[in-house]
């Protein structure tokens, strides 16, 4: 990994055998929002530096690979660009350190470990490398003896070892430690083989879209571990900073582990968007050894929902939980390295539904680069209520973002809701003409209307959401809720529109009367609520009519709201406005 994780050159570079001698590369260049992967090549080993040579793309790039120490090597990389490119031919530095081990690892058991000589002082050494930064300061460093085996059979184990040290613990620098086994019951005759668990329990990487958390940020995260109990008494969390790297012991070797960390970004809740949280466990009595050594744990950020409800927002409870309108609005903040979000809608059972509590479907699943969705859900029934989910992901399908609601006694990964609708009694709609215009149609001439709703704020936009739950408007299965309609004096329809999604949309439509044919007396506009099969006309309106003199608000009216109009804009203490 490149020591320099601001890098716009390599950031990190993969190396192992290719059969018996050669060496296989496989380097990544800094790109946005993933590293560009450069792709294996291989060479021959032939010593230290060693080099490998990509074949030519945008130039052929050579890297010369020069091993300083055990756990940290320098790149040299010369890029040679073609003749046509007018970019000059360059050559850039880098240094790398070591992720692929445990800060801490058993290195070497001085004597191997067969049949004991019980009742006598059988004496065994093991040592401990530090392959991570150098240690200097934090816990005392334990080893345990782990995975004990007698004549094949699995026999407890218990007790620690500390190996005697001062700091600082330099990089490289060795530990080692004696025991004396075989002088009591505990290790009666017997064929034994075991591991040494030195520190730590489980370790591994804290990552954020497959890198280290310290490129991300140089906060220090929080953790807590908890079995069945609660919170276990004397288990350790310890974080690297350097190398980003965890280590965790003093925990239970079976049973489930519970696990939660925090980045706090925002240090005023643990879950507030923007911070990066891990939730998860594990049981280390159905975990290798190895598995142990590379326990990667993904850390997740928190998803900045703003619609219909903004999760910065600290809750007291969920009781009772929100309620919406079909057509509901969700929205939310990108997220860094996002290429799509996995938008789901889940619909459960509550406490008090006859057949108890539980999951009965998931109606929505949407895998999108949007961050915006409109959804038009059925109405809930009664002891049912739905909840919403939402998930970023990487190119690489892992998931780097979640939603969290943040609650005063903890968190919840989805936001739940339930869905009912609201009928509407409008008072008369306003309408005049303020457009008339010649317009052509297939070649023949026709006579366009536009209209304006002049008291268009006592119209609720909740009438002109999506209905897909709804019949469909011919191919538009997503129709508005309403449809608008506008008919002359004797019922006859003159237009129609099954797609007005918002109440300004009303002052953009009108009615077309073809030229040859004559004008209608009387037109009105007609708002059919789908949802609660009912209807809100306007007033009738002469489509030659033109607005009085009198009328000051343009409402075309002439009445004491143009008196009120004149009173509050015309005159200010005796002073023109």
């Amino acid at each position: 990994m490149n020591d320099d994780p601001f890098t716009g050159g390599i950031t990190r570079i993969l190396i192992k055998t290719s059969g018996a001698s050669d060496l296989e590369v496989n380097a990544f260049g800094k790109c946005h929002p993933m590293d560009c992967d450069w792709g294996n090549t291989s060479a021959a080993y032939t010593g230290n530096p060693f080099v490998v040579v990509y074949p030519p793309s945008i130039s052929t790039k050579t890297l010369t690979i020069t091993l300083l120490t055990e756990t940290t090597m320098q790149i040299e990389a010369h890029y040679d660009y073609p003749p046509e490119d007018p970019r000059t031919d360059r050559t850039d530095y880098y240094d790398f350190h070591l992720m692929t081990e445990p800060d801490f690892v058993i290195r070497e058991v001085i004597q191997p470990l067969g049949p004991l000589d019980y009742g006598v002082y059988n004496w065994f050494e093991f040592k401990i490398q530090n392959l991570g930064a150098p240690y200097t300061s934090g816990p005392a460093l334990r080893a345990q003896i782990v995975n004990k085996e007698k004549n094949g059979l699995s026999v407890p184990t218990s007790g620690y070892m500390q190996p005697s040290y001062t700091l600082p613990i330099e990089t490289g620098q060795k530990l080692s430690h004696q025991f004396a086994i075989g002088h009591n019951s505990a290790w009666s005759d017997g064929d034994y083989t075991f591991n040494i668990l030195a520190d730590y329990q489980l370790t591994g990487l804290c990552q954020y879209n497959n890198f280290p958390m310290t490129w991300t940020t140089s906060e220090i995260p929080l953790a807590q571990i908890q079995d069945a109990g609660g919170i276990i008494p004397g288990a350790q969390f310890r974080h690297y900073p350097v190398t980003g790297r965890y280590a965790i012991n003093n925990v239970p070797t079976s049973g489930t582990v519970y696990l939660n960390a925090r980045y706090l970004i925002d240090p005023t809740h643990s879950h507030y968007p923007g911070n990066y949280v891990y939730s998860g466990n594990f049981d280390l009595s159905a975990m290798t050894l190895e598995e142990t050594e590379s326990h990667n744990l993904d850390f997740r950020t928190v998803i900045h929902m703003t619609a219909p409800w903004d999760n910065t927002e600290l809750l007291w409870s969920y009781d009772p939980i929100p309620e919406h309108q079909p057509g509901i609005k969700f929205q939310w903040d990108a997220v860094s390295g996002a290429t799509e979000y996995l938008f789901a809608i889940d619909r459960y059972r509550g406490p008090d539904h006859p057949s108890g509590p539980g999951k009965i479907d998931r109606p929505v699943e949407i895998y999108a680069p949007e961050t915006e969705q409109v959804v038009s859900l059925a109405v809930s029934d009664p002891n049912e209520y739905y909840t919403a989910l939402i998930t970023a992901k990487n190119a690489s399908g892992q998931t780097i973002g979640r939603m969290y609601r943040p609650l005063l006694n903890g968190y919840g990964f989805n936001y739940p809701f339930t869905v009912d609708y609201e009928c509407y009694s409008l008072p008369e709609l306003r309408m005049f003409i303020d457009e008339r215009r010649t317009i052509d149609i297939g070649g023949t001439p026709w006579h366009y209307h536009g209209v304006t709703i002049t008291n268009l704020e006592m119209v609720p936009n909740e009438l002109f959401v999506p209905a897909p739950d709804l019949a469909a408007c011919g191919l538009n299965t997503d129709a508005s809720r309403t449809y608008v309609r506008f008919y002359d004096e004797d019922d006859n329809q003159l237009a129609s529109y099954c797609a007005v999604y918002s109440k300004q949309q009303l002052n953009n439509l009108g009615f077309s009367v073809r030229h040859s044919d004559p004008l209608p007396k009387a037109v009105k506009m007609v708002l059919e609520d789908r949802r609660c099969s009912v209807t809100h006309d306007s007033i009738y309106v002469d489509p030659w009519y033109a607005c009085p003199i009198g009328d000051l608000n343009g409402d075309c009216i002439t009445n004491l709201l143009d008196l009120s109009w004149l009173a509050s804009t015309w005159l200010n203490e005796g002073e023109l406005l």
